[in-house]
């Protein structure tokens, strides 16, 4: 990115809040994907994943 000389150093978390957003979708469709692979598991494997209360 271009910038004059009297704007002075960029801060170096200006890069990563350019990219912040398309990090976050790649994130988001993700845990998307992962969701989809979990939920077309057997029943028996889901319900090993499920986390169980313990009642006192």
């Amino acid at each position: 990115p271009s910038q004059s000389l009297d704007e002075g150093p960029v801060h170096p978390f200006k890069d990563a809040e350019a990219q912040l957003p398309s990090v976050l979708v790649e994130e988001l469709f993700s845990i998307t994907l992962l969701i989809g692979r979990i939920k077309n598991l057997p029943a028996n494997v889901q319900s090993a994943l499920t986390i169980q209360h313990q009642g006192k």
